[in-house]
Parts: C-alpha cells; sequence; structure tokens
C-alpha cells in the first residue's frame, strides 16, 4: 500500500476566518476553508494510478483567540483505493444496433457520430430511437412481425419468447402504434440492464 502524506498550514482567528493557508503536496490540490472552527478540506488527486492508500494528512495550526496566540498539530490517516473506471462500450452498442436495425455493418462517419453522441451524454433510448426512426429504416417498410422481432434482437440482445412476441405483435395488429410499443421495450428493466453491460445510460 502506498503512502501519501499531506501537510497543511492554517492560520485563522476565532471567528473562523482563514488568514493564511498552504499546502504541501505535489500530487493534489486541496481547498480549504473553516467554518465555525471546523475545518473542511477537499482534496483532489489527479495523477494516482489504481491501487491502495493511506493518506496520512497532517495539520499545523495557528490562532489568534483574544489576544492569546496558540499553535498545535492534529493528523490522522485515511485508507482508500483507487479503482480502474469500467471502460465504455459505446462502439459495441452502436454496432449492434447497426447490424440488428438496419441489417448492415455500420460506416465509419456513421459509427464516429453516433459514438460521440454517447460520449456527449445520448442516452441508449435516444440513439436506439434515432435508429428506428431513421429513413433508412422507415423505408424498408418492414411488417409488424419483423419489428418487433428487431426489437427483441436489437433492444433486449436476445431472440423473442413466443408469449411476447405474440403479444406486441397483436398490440400493434389492434392498432397500438409502433413509438409505443418501442417506448415500452426502451421503459422494461431488461432494456436497462442490456444498457449497462454496455455502460450506456438507457
Amino acid at each position: 500500500m502506498q503512502q501519501i502524506t499531506l501537510t497543511l498550514m492554517l492560520e485563522c482567528n476565532n471567528s473562523g476566518t482563514v488568514l493564511q493557508r498552504a499546502s504541501y503536496d505535489a500530487k493534489g490540490s486541496t481547498s480549504v476553508n473553516v467554518i465555525n472552527t471546523v475545518l473542511n478540506t477537499r482534496i483532489r488527486f489527479a495523477s494516482l494510478a489504481v491501487g491502495s492508500y493511506h493518506l496520512n494528512v497532517v495539520v499545523d495550526y495557528y490562532t489568534d483567540m483574544g489576544g492569546v496566540i496558540g499553535h498545535g498539530r492534529v493528523s490522522g490517516r485515511v485508507d482508500f483505493r483507487i479503482v480502474p473506471r469500467p471502460a465504455n462500450r459505446y462502439t459495441d452498442f452502436v454496432t449492434k444496433l447497426y447490424k440488428n436495425i438496419l441489417y448492415r455493418d455500420p460506416d465509419p462517419q456513421g459509427l464516429a457520430n453516433w459514438v460521440n453522441a454517447l460520449n456527449n451524454g445520448a442516452t441508449g433510448s435516444e440513439i436506439a430511437r434515432g435508429f428506428l426512426t431513421s429513413a433508412e429504416y422507415t423505408n424498408k417498410n418492414v411488417s409488424d412481425e419483423s419489428f418487433v422481432s428487431t426489437l427483441y434482437n436489437a433492444l433486449l440482445d436476445r431472440a423473442p419468447d413466443q408469449h411476447g412476441y405474440d403479444g406486441w405483435v397483436a398490440a400493434l395488429k389492434n392498432g397500438n402504434s409502433r413509438i409505443n410499443v418501442l417506448n415500452s421495450f426502451m421503459g422494461a428493466q431488461e432494456f436497462k440492464d442490456v444498457c449497462a453491460r454496455y455502460n450506456v445510460r438507457p
């Protein structure tokens, strides 16, 4: 386990106003403030590798309490871990939409545009809706049966179960709109779980 020592110098008066502050730690930047004589410190580390750490905090303080000068030191230790951020699978997510909705491999520019949209905060629902309402897809004039199969394969990553498939096809035949059926799929927990596997917000 790696050791990090953060030393803070703090000078304040009896009202809690910070008169002087400084940080001596090359790896982290700190913001320090005193409110009603309680020390609140935020520490941000920008260059620590994945691993486990001991953070040793040492605070030297200097006070002026009604003309009486005082000083002292307090210290403590905090253990913490830095874990790797899960790699996103945006490219995989978009690619499977191309293959299961448009029935083709992605073109480089289109793939880049959709992945960039996800990087900029778009949700999986927004991307899926974009594919399923695109001119390229709607111009295929697919049947209700094909539409429902596509929703299962593209959004739930599986083939349809017979009961569910029959129910959704019947709903469309009875006048339910495709956009309502699409919204039902995207609101399902199963779709949210699929998005989670790709680290995409549903």
